[in-house]
């Protein structure tokens, strides 16, 4: 039990910068189980304000989305946005393994990272705009826990390629099984909350994005890494 809360613990604490007591977990494989969980938990943040800035400003869905994205870059640390830059600044200008890894490595952000950021954002404003025209975050709730969801997959059944010491080491290699398990628990409940041919198109391209990021790791790296 006390095992299970640490990892609770330290999946909110690597990828929220919410406030939580206890200790972190021995071992990174114990928190993957709960990234759906966390993933759940933003999703759930994240509609409080939807609903708090459709009341303040009914009229400025602009604004409202501007205000939405940087309560989520907030909440989560801008982890997302880092990950995202570091990956296409690797890909995009590593020819070789070697070169990939040593671009991972560095914490600047080159052409290719920055051109991700904005376009990513972009596409995250018009989003959280046409949720505000329709009234509804609903879909984008399930978005944020299909991720995180995707990511406790992913970290189990892909191998892990770079140092030891590196942030994704301790967790590849673990259990599929539970973070099966937790996944389909807090995904699952959304079926009763947008149309169902949505939920299935959102869980297939879920899919689909995480199996084809997992064949470029391979190729490029021949694993994942932190």
């Amino acid at each position: 039990m006390i095992r299970s809360f640490n990892g609770f613990v330290t999946a909110m604490r690597t990828h929220t910068v919410i406030p939580h007591p206890g200790r972190d977990a021995e071992r990174f494989t114990d928190a993957t189980p709960f990234l759906p969980m966390v993933g759940l938990i933003i999703a759930v943040i994240l509609y409080a304000v939807f609903r708090l800035c459709g009341l303040i400003f009914p009229t400025h869905a602009a604004l409202s989305a501007i205000l939405l994205l940087t309560v989520h870059v907030m909440i989560t640390g801008a982890l997302h946005v880092d990950g995202l830059a570091d990956v296409c600044d690797a890909f995009g200008g590593g020819k070789t393994r070697e070169r990939v890894l040593e671009i991972l490595r560095d914490s600047r952000h080159g052409t290719f990272g920055v051109c991700a950021i904005v376009i990513s954002s972009g596409f995250k404003l018009i989003l959280y705009c046409q949720s505000f025209a329709v009234h509804s975050f609903v879909p984008l709730m399930l978005a944020i826990v299909l991720s995180r969801s995707s990511m406790a997959l992913f970290l189990a059944f892909i191998p892990y390629a770079g140092r030891k010491n590196g942030t994704a080491s301790g967790f590849a290699g673990s259990s599929w099984i539970i973070p099966m398990i937790a996944t389909v628990f807090c995904v699952l409940p959304f079926v009763f909350f947008i149309p169902t041919k949505t939920f299935l198109a959102m869980n297939l391209t879920a899919i689909f994005a995480a199996l084809t990021f997992a064949k470029v790791c391979m190729h490029k790296l021949g694993g994942i890494n932190g």
